[in-house]
């Protein structure tokens, strides 16, 4: 079996059973990292104020968290989502793209190509998915196609593979926002409490997921509860 089936094969699964947002789509953004031999991969949403923001990334290294922020602004994550269809950036030392900023961003962690791709609801592009690697050089036609296999699959996590309406699915990807802040947080404090790197607070976020037997999103509101009676106990 290809690295690209068995990615849509284990994310596939997941969506038989109950499953948690931000865990599942973490876990779709992983199989998709190395199916594509890239650098990291994220999901970025569109929020109530019609602005797109980064809802969760393969991985949570500083710098790329920055590098996903800019995409959110410009490039082709930003292309994919205003206009509805898969957009590339073959190689950033081209003169052809008008992006300086995710330029600068891509030059400071080492990737210099890009793919990105509509995530959609009903017809309507209500975000993307976007991957970077470090190699330059176009992306194929395939290579579009399976990502936004992967694409409609991180929709089908947020929204649940029930039949809803676009305002359903709006409604859900705030409920997803909202769960994300509470992640962010929590990792932020735990990245304090043990003086650790974000990347590193985050994996520990997901092993507390883990030994309690709760979702991602709890375990962020544990944290969080634990962080608030440590500062009244003080």
């Amino acid at each position: 079996m290809s690295d690209m089936a068995r990615a849509l094969s284990t994310v596939s699964a997941s969506l038989v059973i109950p499953h948690d947002v931000a865990g599942t789509l973490t876990a779709l953004l992983e199989e998709v990292t190395q199916a594509f031999g890239a650098v990291a991969c994220s999901v970025a949403v569109a929020d109530r104020h019609d602005r797109l923001e980064v809802l969760t990334s393969s991985s949570h290294r500083e710098d790329l968290l920055t590098l996903h922020d800019v995409q959110a602004a410009e490039g082709p994550l930003f292309e994919a989502w205003t206009h509805g269809r898969p957009v590339t950036m073959p190689d950033i030392s081209s003169t052809t793209h008008p992006w300086p900023d995710l330029t600068a961003a891509m030059e400071t962690v080492g990737v210099c190509s890009a793919l990105a791709v509509p995530l959609r609801w009903g017809g309507q592009p209500l975000g993307a998915v976007g991957l970077v690697r470090t190699v330059p050089g176009d992306f194929d036609a395939a290579q579009a196609v399976h990502l936004q296999a992967f694409a409609d699959l991180a929709m089908l996590v947020i929204v649940h593979a029930d039949p809803v309406s676009v305002r359903t699915a709006v409604q859900r990807i705030d409920d997803a926002l909202t769960g994300r802040i509470a992640v962010e947080q929590a990792k932020g404090a735990l990245a304090y409490l043990h003086d650790s790197t974000t990347a590193d607070a985050y994996d520990l976020l997901r092993r507390r997921a883990e030994e309690a037997e709760v979702t991602l999103s709890e375990a962020a509101h544990i944290v969080l509860r634990e962080a608030v009676q440590g500062r009244d106990d003080d």
